[in-house]
């Protein structure tokens, strides 16, 4: 391959954010380049800075509060010199220790500083999608989870809303909070709580500290705010020296999943398409023009440097440059180009799923694009790696449109593999103590859906999701009824 070949090939594969600073730094070696002005309507004013508002203080704030509550209880005996430190990790140690130096005598000598840090560990958000990874195999589930994360505030804690999800993510509700029960077995535990109450229940039950008092002191927080322990003890039905115990257990629990962490928020996905309906109720394919950088060679800058050059050298180089220039030109031109007419082919394979969500997404290969658009399919294999597409439903990397089939009972169109996926799931949460299906059972219930699928297809998918048998699921039910 020529070498203009491998950079146009590189160029393809690259991602947005990737492609930005490549062109960022061909910007600064190329003088014969500039970068297109942005369009400016003035129509954004500067806004002026605001002071952030006090919140009240809540129970985590009281419990955290050093001595506050040892004062209020009125000859309670127990030591709360150690404060609840917004549930950060111990600092006696060599992580405590450079934090505290590294914060306060920006010491930058030998064995201290950041230099001896400079492999940093995974982010919070990195760790959770590690662990979606690996605790989740199912893509629909994957990409549900992956929805939950995004909803996460600064704290840790869940904000969203079910049943917006399930929209959101073309999934019913029940599924959307399976997911959710998963997420909470991830760790730091308590991460995805949607209170308080459930954050430090999921630690204490994690510990073995979890008690009918305690669970009653979980239930009454907003006590311990007001300080009301003497009414706080009565209804846990302890003494208040055992309620100070309780407290003090709860100190050693994090109010915040996310300390400890390096926090980093979900970062918004620039989209490379947007997809949308226009006044037809059509399937608009659109290039995101913040997105796709865009540069222009000087031709007139180029024509006057040439014209004083002097000698061969400076001839060839600015002849050099002048051609690297339109060829960048043109190299993102293609690609942009290249990016759009696979992403119009998959919308138009996959319109069912835009409007109905993943039970209409459609078998789709790399071959079938390629075909289409009358490129080589690891050219459609590049775009789809790293690129995104914004749609109604949400914002999804293009290859989460590649997905494989199945047949189908009557010779139609084959059905996607997490459509049936998908299906095999609702079947099992529809389930009662009293009719379990077995996986022959789940395989006719298919059928008559018009899914072809084989029995071993159906545990494989089973098992995959991590949904148990049917002895084990008929056991879980029994239990959860008595």
């Amino acid at each position: 391959m020529t070498p203009q070949l491998q950079q146009a090939i590189k160029l393809l594969q690259l991602s947005n954010v990737e492609l930005n600073e490549y062109v960022e730094a061909q910007l600064l070696e190329n003088p014969l380049l500039e970068q297109k002005p942005a369009e400016d309507d003035g129509s954004s004013p500067e806004l002026a800075p605001t002071l952030p508002e006090r919140e009240p203080r809540d129970s985590a704030e009281v419990i955290r509060d050093d001595g506050v509550f040892e004062r209020s209880l009125e000859g309670g005996d127990t030591d709360f010199s150690n404060v609840w430190d917004d549930g950060s990790r111990p600092t006696d140690g060599p992580t405590g220790d450079w934090r505290e130096r590294s914060a306060t005598s920006g010491d930058t000598g030998s064995g201290g500083g950041w230099e001896a840090y400079a492999t940093k560990p995974d982010s919070l958000r990195q760790h959770l999608m590690n662990q979606i990874t690996l605790e989740l195999s199912d893509p629909v589930e994957q990409q549900v989870a992956i929805a939950i994360v995004d909803q996460l505030d600064d704290a840790g804690y869940f904000t969203g809303d079910f049943a917006e999800l399930a929209g959101l993510t073309g999934v019913d509700t029940n599924t959307v909070a399976w997911v959710h029960s998963r997420v909470l077995r991830f760790d730091p535990i308590g991460i995805g709580a949607r209170s308080l109450s459930e954050c430090l229940r999921l630690q204490l039950t994690e510990q073995g500290d979890m008690t009918k008092a305690m669970g009653l002191l979980l239930d009454n927080l907003p006590l311990i705010a007001n300080r009301d322990f003497k009414q706080l003890a009565r209804l846990c039905k302890v003494s208040l020296p055992r309620l100070s115990q309780m407290v003090d257990k709860l100190r050693t629990c994090a109010p915040r999943p996310t300390a400890g962490f390096d926090y980093e928020p979900a970062v918004t996905v620039i989209p490379d398409v947007i997809v949308r309906r226009d006044r037809d109720q059509e399937w608009v394919v659109e290039l995101n023009p913040d997105a796709m950088p865009q540069v222009l060679a000087n031709h007139e800058y180029y024509a006057i440097v040439k014209a004083n050059s002097r000698t061969p050298a400076d001839i060839e180089f600015v002849t050099h440059q002048w051609h690297s220039a339109n060829w960048l030109v043109k190299a993102l031109d293609q690609r942009a180009n290249s990016i759009l007419k696979v992403a119009s082919r998959v919308v138009q394979t996959q319109r069912q799923f835009l409007e109905e969500g993943v039970s209409g997404l459609r078998p789709l290969t790399l071959q079938d694009v390629a075909t289409e658009v009358e490129v080589h399919e690891s050219t459609v294999s590049r775009v789809s790696n790293g690129k995104y597409m914004a749609t109604p439903r949400g914002v999804f990397e293009l290859k989460y449109f590649f997905t494989a089939g199945v047949g189908t009972v009557n010779g139609s169109e084959s059905q996607s593999v997490q459509v049936v996926r998908h299906r095999i799931r609702q079947l099992v949460e529809g389930e009662s103590a009293d009719n379990v299906l077995s996986d022959e059972n789940l395989v006719e219930l298919l059928t008559s859906d018009g899914m072809k699928v084989a029995r071993r297809t159906v545990a494989k998918y089973r098992e995959s999701m991590n949904i148990p048998s049917s002895a084990q699921r008929r056991r879980l039910l029994r239990l959860e009824a008595s």
